[in-house]
């Protein structure tokens, strides 16, 4: 027989498994029986049947907890509870529930929830608006993208070059009506032809530019037979592009035919200047030396004046055929330089003195401002620099008037060396300061222009020997004040 303190250790047990059962705890426990000297089996098969709904209740709890948490997957055993059976049936609705959303995730829209009661409704009743929403969008898509087809065949079919676009095979898919008539192409059915069979040759090129993943256009010049009796000359751009995921190829063909022959006529040109006008010029240049050294016998003053007009007449037309065939080297890359350490300082003031004639006939002055510590090295062509400023050092007395100085300024901005050059004139109009470097532009329109000569081209060159040596050439200008020209060279370290 259990003592009175016994049973009512036993009646405490139950009361706090019945309190945790009846407001939901997460601590449930089971009463240790063993521990306790119970002979009762009334009181047994009450303590046994709590410690079976605690354990139910435990693992119902538990279950809950994980598909709170979104763990579909937990085991519930058999349990004949009927919320152990109802949440089993809510935890197989559950997973039902996300194959079915996974289902219309990847595409497939005709999926149906036939359980969960008002939420199945709910759920079908999105699913449809997902689905009507799906078409209008299609539709929508369908219909900007035939207008984009309309409009890019709208402007491949106006433009004057030839189009091309291919597969990563070389077979076309696209082309316009000005590709047929610049080659010469009858057959209006190309879709899925090699363009190989149009334009030989080209197949290399665009091996290379499919192969190589940092390459994106190729550009070349080509000349192609149309008949035995008929040639064009072409360029050709080639694009790699993406374009729906895919690579494509687009080829753009210009007729440069007409460039070419300009290009000839521009170097029959050259070539008369330089040896059917070069040549006669220096024998004038030569005799007019001649004559006025008395040689052949005494002269008067007024043919002394004349002879210098002449001489000075003919040493401007020989600078003008320099600086064509200068600007025509350039242009053909074909001109060399002799790059070599030179100190600043020194070459500046060679500079200097080589110009000092013409700037004194001129009635000018030089001013020299050195603002640097040290006769720092840079590494250039001498003679070339010198062609360069000597340019700026004619520009300014071109724009400057007389009994003004030209005003040079060395100056240091940490590994770059700047050389300005300052004159005092009409400055520059705000009509071609983009023009400045252009070829054949004049950078004032003063009287004195036409008294001291030059056709455009003293800026355009030095531009281009500045570049070549990997320096910046830039300019401040203000009407009626004057203009500066700053060179920047890279200091040789």
């Amino acid at each position: 027989m259990k003592s009175h303190n016994e049973l009512d250790i036993v009646l405490d047990k139950i009361n706090d498994l019945l309190e945790a059962l009846a407001y939901g705890g997460k601590d449930f426990f089971l009463i240790e029986t063993n521990s306790l000297n119970i002979y009762d089996e009334k009181v047994l098969k009450l303590l046994n049947n709590l410690n079976k709904l605690a354990e139910d209740n435990i693992e119902i709890a538990n279950a809950i907890n994980s598909i709170a948490k979104g763990d579909l997957n937990c085991k519930l055993s058999n349990n004949k509870n009927i919320v152990a059976q109802n949440l089993k049936t809510l935890q197989m609705r559950l997973k039902h529930l996300v194959y079915k959303t996974k289902m219309i995730a990847s595409g497939d829209y005709e999926q149906h929830l036939d359980f969960l009661g008002e939420l199945s409704d709910s759920f079908n009743f999105m699913l449809e608006k997902l689905k009507t929403s799906i078409a209008t969008i299609e539709e929508q898509s369908s219909q900007i993208k035939k207008y984009q087809d309309q409009k890019f065949d709208i402007i491949i079919n106006n433009m004057k070059e030839g189009i091309f676009i291919l597969d990563v095979n070389n077979n076309i898919e696209t082309y316009n009506q000005a590709a047929l008539n610049l080659l010469r192409i009858n057959d209006y059915d190309l879709v899925n032809k090699n363009i190989e069979d149009f334009l030989p040759g080209i197949k290399n090129h665009l091996a290379t530019i499919l192969s190589n993943n940092e390459l994106y256009e190729i550009k070349l010049e080509k000349t192609i037979e149309l008949s035995q009796l008929e040639k064009v000359d072409i360029r050709i751009d080639i694009n790699k592009v993406f374009t729906d995921h895919k690579k494509r190829i687009i080829l753009i063909i210009t007729d440069i035919s007409e460039f070419k022959e300009v290009q000839r006529l521009k170097d029959q040109f050259l070539a008369v200047v330089s040896h059917e006008l070069r040549t006669p010029v220096t024998i004038i240049n030569g005799y007019l030396d001649l004559i006025a050294s008395g040689i052949c016998g005494t002269i008067d003053d007024d043919i002394k004046v004349m002879i210098e007009k002449s001489r000075l007449n003919c040493s401007r037309l020989n600078s003008i055929i320099n600086d064509l065939l200068d600007i025509e080297k350039f242009e053909s890359e074909k001109i060399a330089f002799n790059m070599q350490k030179h100190k600043c300082i020194d070459i500046v003031n060679e500079i200097i003195k080589i110009n000092q004639d013409l700037i004194e006939k001129n009635n000018m002055s030089v001013l020299l401002h050195n603002n640097l510590k040290e006769n720092i090295l840079i590494y250039i062509d001498g003679n070339r620099l010198t062609q360069a400023v000597t340019n700026l050092i004619t520009n300014a007395i071109k724009n400057a008037p007389e009994y003004t100085p030209i005003e040079f300024h060395l100056k240091r901005n940490q590994n770059t060396l700047i050389i300005a050059v300052e004159d005092h004139g009409c400055g520059i109009s705000d009509e071609i300061k983009n023009k400045v470097f252009d070829k054949f532009i004049q950078a004032d329109s003063s009287d004195s222009r036409s008294t001291k000569g030059g056709v455009g081209l003293g800026l355009s060159i030095a531009k281009n020997i500045i570049e070549k040596m990997n320096g910046e050439i830039s300019f401040e200008t203000e009407v009626n004040k004057g203009t500066t020209f700053y060179i920047k060279l890279p200091i040789y370290q």
